[in-house]
């Protein structure tokens, strides 16, 4: 679970570098070369652990890990909801 993490943690990262790189327009190519072959690992990695591929036996979650994800999923859900109406009713 903590790998998956990470992976969405480093996709989230480089997306945000370059959002910020093309608002901004600054930073050199090689930060954007960077930024999206660190998207494209990230990507890569999350596909290896959530999409059973044949051959590639212990990769891949277990049925706990499936579900305890869902979970974490709907409670990050729910946190986000419950903050965003918490900063809509501030404004």
């Amino acid at each position: 679970m903590s790998a998956i993490g990470a992976s969405i943690g480093y996709f989230c990262t480089c997306a945000c570098t370059l959002v910020t790189i093309k608002k901004d327009k600054d930073g050199t190519p090689f930060l954007k070369i960077m930024a999206v072959v660190g998207l494209v690992f990230s990507i890569a990695f999350m596909v290896l652990q959530l999409i059973p591929i044949p051959g590639l036996e212990g990769v891949h979650f277990g049925k706990e890990s499936y579900i305890l994800l869902i979970v974490w999923v709907v409670l990050g859900v729910i946190f986000y909801i419950k903050q965003r109406k918490s900063l809509l009713a501030d404004n």
